[in-house]
């Protein structure tokens, strides 16, 4: 149920329900795409919509997801480097 001011009551109780967050996707497949989400958080933060706590946790989960691009894409090279060494 949804009152005047738009806001979702629950029909039982009466209670202001939370509403869910709309989801959020965002491409974050190369350490580009995670430096720009970087900014975005970090804009967000300045302008008021996220706290400083929330920016600490998005930040260090995307510095997580960084390095293990990072790693892949080590991995990747050593493997062609290995391959291309043992044809001599």
């Amino acid at each position: 149920m949804t009152n005047e001011e738009g806001v979702t009551l629950d029909n039982v109780t009466g209670e202001v329900l939370t509403p869910t967050p709309p989801s959020y996707r965002s491409k974050l497949d190369t350490v580009k795409d995670i430096r720009k989400e970087m900014g975005v958080i970090y804009r967000q933060c300045r302008s008021g919509k996220i706290e400083a706590a929330e920016l600490t946790k998005l930040m260090y989960s995307l510095q997580i997801m960084q390095r293990a691009i990072m790693d892949a894409e080590i991995e990747e090279r050593l493997e062609i480097m290995e391959q291309g060494g043992s044809d001599e």
